[in-house]
């Protein structure tokens, strides 16, 4: 690295070296961003949006002590700045220091107490506690601040499909998706619908699980657990089917060859044509899994 004697450098200098970290980093070069925001703070360490953007792109970097660091410089600096507490709360959270990272957010909500966010992660720390009532106290709270908040609204329906309230359930889902339409959402919303035997909306459901989000269909697959289905269940099935394979994975499963029926699941995957009826299968033959 190319050292520049600090003195060199005007103002336009500045910010000309940070308009290229920045280009950097919005074309993923994650390693050359930071050799400029490096730079950048460098020249001048009382640079608030330095830290944050050298932090951001260590993050990415997966340098996630490096981040803390640069965020709790920030806190220093700045101790009123809402971004150093928040965002190293995010990072901490990601790592599982949960009890330290629900110090940050409730201090970044002392300091600015109507971001979403801050009440939505709490819920979250306060629901891997075990205490539902308080979580859902906080999804609320953030719905309040953000009548958006499309995560909350998602908690909120997994609390109502695990304890039977699948009407609620299914209100709260469809406002998820209608605020961020992620594949999780849709896949609880195909598995609200096919409990509320609505076969046909689970399929439409679980059709916008593959567009938005392969990768969970295929985490699905992957984690998976076959359980045997009544006999009502497949006669809706082979109603939806019109291909053989797929009524083989339901006579297999029923005759408990959840092993055969599973290869079978994984060849069909390669059909796209077949995709939606196949993962369909494999969601309700899941539930449990698919949602915990």
């Amino acid at each position: 690295m190319v050292l520049f004697p600090i003195e060199i450098f005007s103002q336009s200098s500045v910010r000309e070296l940070n308009k290229i970290a920045v280009d950097y980093f919005q074309c993923e070069k994650y390693d050359s961003a930071l050799v400029y925001f490096d730079k950048v703070l460098s020249i001048n360490p009382k640079d608030t949006m330095g830290y944050i953007d050298r932090a951001l792109t260590k993050e990415k970097l997966h340098d996630f002590t490096g981040a803390i660091a640069d965020y709790t410089r920030l806190a220093k600096l700045a101790p009123n700045e809402v971004d150093a507490y928040f965002l190293r709360a995010t990072v901490l959270y990601e790592l599982g220091f949960y009890d330290a990272s629900m110090i940050d957010f409730q201090h970044s909500l002392s300091l600015e107490n109507d971001n979403a966010y801050g009440y939505y992660y709490i819920g979250k720390i306060v629901l891997k506690k075990g205490n539902e009532k308080e979580a859902k106290t906080y999804f609320k709270n953030a719905i309040f601040h953000n009548p958006e908040h499309a995560e909350s609204f998602y908690e909120l329906a997994k609390f109502e499909y695990d304890h039977g309230s699948l009407d609620s359930a299914r209100q709260l889902v469809d406002k998820s998706i209608r605020y961020f339409p992620r594949g999780e959402a849709f896949l609880l919303k195909c598995l609200i619908e096919y409990r509320l035997n609505n076969f046909v909306e689970a399929i439409n459901s679980l059709e916008n699980v593959l567009e938005k989000s392969p990768v969970l269909l295929k985490e699905l697959l992957d984690k998976s657990k076959l359980v045997k289905i009544n006999q009502r269940e497949v006669n809706q099935f082979l109603e939806l089917s019109s291909t053989s394979n797929f009524n083989k994975i339901v006579l297999l499963t029923l005759q408990g060859r959840f092993d055969q029926a599973n290869q079978l699941i994984q060849l069909l995957i390669i059909e796209p044509e077949k995709m939606n009826k196949v993962l369909f299968l494999s969601c309700l033959i899941s539930q449990k899994q698919a949602i915990k």
